[in-house]
């Protein structure tokens, strides 16, 4: 498989966890909370994405 597939997968299984987060506690929260969610998903999911190239590249070497 190769890295570019594996972090396709990546990305698709944290957007999903993060979507269902956020349906999960719409129902508590306000607007700007909601915001607050979606930005710690975009940080955590680009954080992920320098993880895991970093592994890869590693491992290349």
């Amino acid at each position: 498989m190769s890295r570019w597939a594996i972090l396709g997968i990546l990305g698709m299984v944290e957007r999903w966890g993060c979507k269902l987060r956020l349906v999960e506690r719409v129902g508590k929260l306000v607007w700007w909370e909601i915001w607050n969610v979606l930005e710690a998903c975009v940080f955590w999911s680009w954080v992920c994405r320098i993880r895991s190239k970093q592994l890869c590249e590693i491992s290349v070497r």
